[in-house]
Parts: C-alpha cells; structure tokens; sequence
C-alpha cells in the first residue's frame, strides 16, 4: 500500500470512528476546526463553553500567519457553526483538522491531524485563549 492510500486509509477510519467534526454537535468544552478546501476553514463550538473571540483565534490557528480574512458564524442547534478565511493561505491544507479541549479558564490543548510529505501526522499541545 503507498503512503497516501494509508493516510487515506487512517483518515476515513478517523471519521468511521465517530471523531469530531465541524459537521455535528460538540461537546461544551471542544472547538473542532476542519480544512474543507484550500482556503476555507469550517468549525464549531458550543456558546456556552467558549466565546466568539476563543473560536477565532482557534480557526486562526491553522493559518500561516495566525490572521483570518474572513469570518463569519451562525446558530445551529444551540451551538455556533463558522467559516473562516486566513489572509496568508492554510498551515495544512484541505483534509487538515485541529481539535481544541478546554483545560482551563485562559487555556486549551489541541490536536491536529495533517498530512505531510506523504505521511499523515498527528501533534499536540497548548493552547492559550
């Protein structure tokens, strides 16, 4: 098997598993931040364990620059869903994730899921909001 029918494979077994996804609910102390395509990052968040200004600088996090062009969110379900936009293009690239969990009242960790020179690579860390 090459190395990219393996990150593939290990991607879809992710999603098979029930991971976090921008496209369903999260619990109160998660942001799920996904690239959808090369320029445009989806997430979403529960009001009630994070604010407006945490989700963006989360959605931030996966852009060269740590900046975002864009952002706009809405209400679905109780919880806010968004797009974002980063001003200098994506850390990743389409198919990459981060996943914030709260560890604090000014802090989170995160894990990221990407590929990278054929591999698929997993990392984490703090988080500061």
């Amino acid at each position: 098997m090459n190395k990219n029918a393996f990150g593939f494979a290990a991607a879809l077994l992710l999603v098979a598993c029930g991971g976090p996804s921008s496209e369903s609910s999260v619990e109160t102390n998660v942001v799920v931040t996904d690239v959808v395509d090369g320029d445009k990052i989806s997430g979403r968040y529960d009001p009630t364990g994070f604010t407006q200004a945490n989700a963006r600088k989360m959605a931030g996090f996966s852009c060269v620059d740590a900046q975002l062009a864009t952002y706009g969110e809405a209400a679905v379900d109780g919880q806010n869903v968004f797009e974002a936009t980063c001003t200098s293009g994506i850390v990743h690239g389409k198919g990459s994730g981060v996943n914030f969990t709260r560890t604090g009242v000014n802090s989170a960790k995160y894990s990221s899921i990407f590929s990278l020179n054929g591999e698929l690579v997993f990392d984490s860390g703090e988080f500061p909001l």
